[in-house]
């Protein structure tokens, strides 16, 4: 599972995520981003991951 963080999170809770993807939304540079534009891109990156894997 892809878990991210933004910066309000303490990040040593991620050493309790073993077997997880953790990011932080400002090392990925989306700390910059207004309400709304994190969940679009999430979704974008999400739609494209999955058709990649679907992909022949």
């Amino acid at each position: 599972m892809r878990i991210l963080f933004d910066q309000g999170t303490p990040v040593p809770i991620s050493g309790y995520l073993t077997g997880h993807i953790v990011g932080i939304s400002a090392d990925l540079g989306w700390d910059q981003m207004r309400n709304g534009e994190l969940q679009r891109t999430c979704v974008i990156s999400k739609t494209l991951r999955n058709a990649q894997s679907q992909s022949w």
